[in-house]
């Protein structure tokens, strides 16, 4: 379940569910959000979406959520990747 609040976020981690994710939090918000919705419902996941990048993946990592949502590999220069496939033993 997405919430955009902490009031929401609250509300529904008495509901049984598994993931709550906190849409475009700060990195406060999402440390004590995590401590409370875990005292509430010890199982629950806690992911994070909004603004993860190269430049902020370090701070959310350090909230402790569980799981970071991100689109920012989409962004990214493209590589260049080359694939050699060789037989690790003979089947003939």
């Amino acid at each position: 379940m997405e919430v955009k609040n902490p009031e929401d976020a609250r509300a529904i981690a008495s509901s049984g569910i598994d993931i709550i994710q906190l849409d475009r939090m700060g990195f406060k918000e999402i440390r004590t959000l995590k401590k409370e919705i875990q005292s509430i419902n010890p199982g629950i996941k806690i992911a994070v979406t909004g603004n993860i990048n190269s430049d902020t993946v370090k701070e959310y990592a350090q909230t402790c959520a569980d799981i970071l949502v991100t689109s920012w590999p989409y962004y990214g220069e493209p590589s260049d990747l080359m694939v050699t496939v060789v037989p690790i033993f003979d089947v003939y």
